[in-house]
């Protein structure tokens, strides 16, 4: 149980947390908060990997939805925007 809860601790979290600051200096903050929204995408694509799950057709359309909403920030497909 403690190598198991040291994993969790070591590699992902603080391994996780320390690559995303260091590559969060090094892009624009557009780019550091999209990274967040891949989260979900990130953590079922790694279940169907590792353990065999199989998403349900509401998973995919939650896919296409944030691919399509970070796509339309980084195409800036509205053009710039006035405050």
């Amino acid at each position: 149980m403690a190598a198991a809860l040291t994993f969790h601790i070591v590699l992902g979290t603080a391994v996780a947390y320390w690559l995303w600051f260091v590559l969060s200096e090094r892009v624009s903050a557009t780019v550091a908060a999209l990274t967040t929204l891949m989260v979900p995408v990130v953590g079922v694509l790694g279940a169907m990997a590792l353990v065999g799950d199989r998403p349900a057709v509401a998973d995919w359309w939650g896919f296409a939805l944030v691919l399509a909403g970070a796509a339309l920030i980084v195409l800036n497909l509205g053009g710039p925007r006035r405050a």
